[in-house]
Order: structure tokens, then sequence, then C-alpha cells
């Protein structure tokens, strides 16, 4: 058994990451050396001891005003987790601020022990690039409250960022209330489709046969669509499974088992979405969590023995590949929801798409350098001039146009670079000397970032709070729970 759980079918994950690990070695320290060492770097950390820490000696003596405003602190962050399912963006917006606010006051009374990282680096670039593209809009006026709305992300980076840097395990706080978040959506949806509660909208293709359309559920999220609803179940999911495979690496097999059963209907919530960008992050999902634990249970020294969790993998796997098919053979309207995804240009909704991305495509033909400016009204201004007549659109539908569209080429490639140093980041942890559970807690971020991403190549719902605040969420604790890998890492020897 162990030689045939030893062939290439099994060792190939090892092989498909092995030229990503090398490169990441290459370039580490080109990367994250050089700005460790670069102007701004030591710019923040010259603030903090010059500015930060002599305040904070004088305020020494009101430390139970610091811890409260920690908890303070912590329940605003949370509490814009919670307003994400239900309040309009606005509100969001006001939250995401006023903890930061907070955030910022605490640091005054008590500075936060910060190491900027290449990631760091790379999302204020993101950022900036909005910034660019705003000065050179023709459209500036819409173009400033675009980027209003990208500053309220680059804040709620920075508020997570900073409050995971602090503590590691508030981050296990986040996440824990968005999984129980997205539990309560799921039965809030199940109701709607046993009810059979239609959204405002139909967002699907009317020309479908009434007994194959799924009655799509929507949960509470503003404006009550059901993509909406998929783009914030994606990260739960990923939460739900990574930490019960965390638990069962830490031997916690009780509490493991509970969190795997809790995602299951997350799972079921996020298929009845009918979000076709939902089921294709939930395969690239689903293939990625098998890679990793694959190579997990076969090439780390500390599962490799682990035969009883080999045998629970592959019979996931199968369990998996059977339940796909039995609720493709059983529930029609799932399998052609799906199947609708090659239909091309005969659904309504794939030929909308492809119609909008050609007229996208000749946009970023005329401003590919600095883009047209950031916000969805600027778009729509512009989007007019290029637009298939009765094909209006106020974005992309998909982020990668949408973000080349908007902040030019420098946005996109920045973007990419942040994609690609986290995978590389993963590649480096999955090779080094951590824990097989730490491991998997960096495993898991990266699913979570990989499934939003891949939701929004068909779709621009990620640019709803909502969504787009939890994405973040994932970036900033991956930024913090992959730097010791990457300490480690870059002395690591590739097996293989």
């Amino acid at each position: 058994m162990e030689r045939l759980m030893s062939t290439p079918a099994f060792l190939a994950t090892s092989y498909l990451l092995s030229p990503f690990v090398r490169l990441a070695q290459t370039t580490h320290r080109a990367l994250s050396g050089s700005f460790e060492q670069s102007t701004a770097a030591r710019a923040i950390n010259g603030f903090y001891q010059a500015v930060l820490l002599p305040v904070h000696q004088r305020f020494e003596s009101m430390g139970w005003l610091h811890q409260t405003l920690r908890v303070l602190n912590l329940v605003a962050a949370c509490g814009i987790l919670v307003l994400a399912t239900f309040a309009s963006t606005e509100v969001i917006g006001a939250a995401v601020v006023l903890t930061f606010g907070i955030l910022i006051f605490r640091m005054l009374l008590k500075p936060i022990a910060l190491k900027p990282n290449i990631i760091d680096a790379l999302v204020v670039l993101f950022f900036l690039t909005a910034l660019v593209s705003t000065a050179f809009s023709s459209y500036v006026q819409t173009s400033v409250v675009g980027l209003v709305k990208f500053l309220v992300f680059f804040i709620g980076y920075l508020n997570f960022r900073l409050m995971v840097a602090e503590n590691r395990r508030q981050l296990f706080l986040f996440l824990g209330v968005l999984l129980a978040l997205g539990i309560a959506e799921s039965f809030i949806g199940f109701y709607q489709y046993i009810n059979h509660v239609q959204p405002l909208a139909t967002w699907q293709d009317m020309s479908v046969n009434p007994e194959d359309r799924l009655t799509r559920i929507f949960g509470t999220l503003k404006p009550y669509n059901p993509n909406l609803l998929a783009g914030f179940l994606i990260p739960p999911l990923a939460i739900g499974v990574g930490l019960a495979w965390v638990s069962v690496f830490k031997k916690r097999w009780l509490q493991g088992v509970a969190l795997f059963l809790v995602s299951m209907p997350v799972l079921a919530a996020l298929v009845l979405t009918g979000s076709r960008g939902g089921y294709l992050a939930i395969l690239a999902m689903a293939t990625l969590t098998f890679m990793l634990l694959g190579h997990l249970l076969w090439h780390d020294e500390e599962l490799k023995d682990q035969i009883k969790l080999k045998a629970a993998w592959i019979l996931v796997l199968l369990g998996s590949i059977l339940g796909s098919v039995a609720m493709a053979s059983v529930v029609p309207a799932i399998r052609n929801r799906f199947l609708s995804i090659f239909a091309m240009r005969e659904d309504s909704s794939n030929s909308y798409r492809l119609n909008v991305w050609n007229s996208t495509i000749e946009m970023i033909k005329d401003n590919w350098l600095v883009g047209i400016g950031p916000g969805n009204d600027t778009f729509k201004q512009v989007y007019g001039l290029y637009m298939v007549p009765g094909y209006n659109a106020l974005s992309a539908y998909s982020i990668f146009l949408e973000i080349w569209a908007e902040q030019g080429i420098m946005g996109f490639i920045v973007f990419l670079l942040l994609l690609v140093t986290v995978l590389m980041r993963t590649c480096l942890a999955f090779y080094g000397s951590l824990p097989a559970y730490r491991k998997m807690i960096i495993g898991m971020l990266f699913v979570g970032i990989v499934g939003s991403v891949l939701y929004g190549l068909f779709d621009t719902i990620w640019y709803r709070p909502s969504v787009n605040l939890l994405f973040w969420l994932l970036v900033a604790g991956f930024a913090v729970y992959s730097e010791q890998a990457i300490e480690e890492g870059s002395q690591a020897t590739v097996h293989g």
C-alpha cells in the first residue's frame, strides 16, 4: 500500500511545486531583503522610534486605557465582519474608518511592533496605482469617489494587518467570527431555498426551462445578489476546511471533525447560490487543498508515517468526487447551471459577459498605461464610448480586466506580483521546517485567496466591501503567518 501511495500520481504535487520553490529561494533575498533595507522601511521604523515610542513612555501609567481600547478595537474589527452581512457600503466604510481611528489612538499609547515585508510593499503600491490613475483621469470627480472606496479597502487591510501583527491569535478570532457568519448565512439561504424566496432580480438566463432553473439563495447581503453571497461564502469555506485539518494535525480529533461538519452547510449554500464563478472556485479550492494535503502527508517528516490520515485523505477525495457526481445526477438544475459555463454564446449571461469583455479590452487599448481612473462611476462613463448597443454595464465583469482598465498596466502588474508572491511564500512554507499545522494555516489562507481571486475572474462582485474586505483579511493574515516560513524557507532544501 505504501509503495502504491508513493507512485508518481501521488507525488505529482511535490514536483509541480518544486519550480516555484526554487524561484522563491533565489528571489526572496532580492525582494524581501532589499525592502527591509529600503528608505521606506527605515522611515517607518524611524517614525516608531522617534514619535510613537516617546508618546508610549509618557502614557505608561495609563495601561488600563490601552487595554480597554484594545478590547474595543477587537469588537469594532469583528463588527466590520458582522456588518458585511447586512449593512450598506457606506455603513461598512464608516465602521472600517472608526476601527482604524481606535487603532491609531492605541498606537499612540503603545506602538505595535511591525516588520514590513514585500507583501505590505505590494499592497501599498497597488493602492498607489489607483492614486496615479485618479490624477491622470479624464473623469477626476468620479475617480476621486472611486479612490475613496479604494482607500477604505486599504485601511481595512491596515486594520487587520496591524492587529494580527500585534497578536497572531487575533487572526483566529476574526476567522472564527467569519466562519460563524458563513454558517448563519448558509442556514438563512436554506430557508430561502426551501420556501422558494426569490431575489429582487433573476440573475440567471430566463430562456432556460423553468423546471431546470435553480432557486438561487442570496442571504442577507445587500443588494440581495446570489453572486454576492457566493463571494462572501468562499473564505468561510476555506477557513472551515483548513482549520479542520489544522486541528487534526494538532491531534484534536473531535474539534477537527466538528469543524469539517460545520463547513458542509457552507459548501452546500455556495452550491445553491447558483454562482458559476463559485462553482469554479469550489473546484480550484478543492484541488489545491488535496494537493497541499497530499504533499504534507507523503513528504512532511511529521506526517509521513500517519497511515490513517493518508487513508482519510483518499476517502475524502473519493467521497468528494462521488458526492459531486451524485449531486449533479439528483439535482438537474445544479448540473445544468454548471454546464452552462461552457455554453458560450448560447447562454445569454455568457453572451452578455463576452460583449462586455470585448468592449473593456478596447477600452484598455486606449488607456493601457495609467487607466481611466478607479470606481464603477468612472467605468460607466467611459464604457459608454465602447459598449455594444444594448449591453450596458457598470463594470468589466472580471477583476483582472477591471484592474487594468481602471489602474493601468502598473496596477495590473502589481496585483499579479502580489498573487505570485503569495504563491511563492506558500511553496516555501510547505517545503520548510515549520510544524505541519502551521503549514496548513498558511495553506488555508492561500486557498481562500485563490478562491476569491478565481471567482473574481468572471465577476466584479469582488469589489463589494462584504467580499473585498474578506480578501484583504486573508492577505493580511497571510503576510504575518508566512513571514517565519520565509525566514526559514530561504535556508530550506527542496525535496524531490
